[in-house]
């Protein structure tokens, strides 16, 4: 296993047992703050967050819309040479109800993340501009200097997400 891929996955492997044990979320944001320090302490200079739209096409298409920013945070995992996470690998739709939070307090919430200093690199997946909560975060992002990439074959995620839909509406 190369070094990437050990801090890769340590990263997703911490990040995966936070939300299962908390019930408050603040401490489930600072146990991703910490979670992100950890990986910075073991010298990676370089940490990156993928934003994508996840509620904004309706609750019932949630499932799908994490399922398709799961896909472009592994994308992005094997093609950056530094560690990558997106909210993806904290939360899952079942999870995500747990919290019952607002919109605001959700922007808050991955805005605090942002502004943490741990994140150097923001990834906006297709269709951000469509997402409340990625356009926020693309503000966050361009006023904290962090370098910002841009996914734009639309395409591929129109395919990924109707993939996607159809497989959740077979079970």
């Amino acid at each position: 296993m190369t070094n990437i891929n050990k801090q890769n996955s340590e990263l997703k492997t911490i990040l995966k047992t936070i939300v299962p044990y908390n019930t408050k979320i603040e401490v489930v944001q600072t146990g991703i703050i910490n979670a992100l320090g950890t990986i910075k302490r073991d010298g990676v200079k370089k940490l990156g967050f993928v934003s994508g739209i996840i509620s904004s096409d309706g609750e019932k298409h949630i499932p799908a819309n994490m399922e398709a920013l799961t896909i472009y945070t592994e994308f992005y995992r094997t093609h950056m040479p530094f560690p990558v996470f997106s909210a993806t690998d904290v939360f899952h739709p079942w999870t995500v109800k747990k919290f019952n939070l607002t919109q605001p307090e959700w922007f808050d919430f991955w805005n605090n993340v942002l502004n943490s200093g741990k994140i150097t690199d923001v990834f906006m997946t297709p269709r951000w501009k469509d997402s409340q909560g990625s356009i926020e975060e693309h503000k966050t992002a361009k006023r904290l200097k962090l370098k910002v990439h841009y996914h734009q074959n639309k395409t591929v995620l129109i395919q990924i997400l109707q993939s996607v839909r159809r497989d959740l509406e077979k079970i």
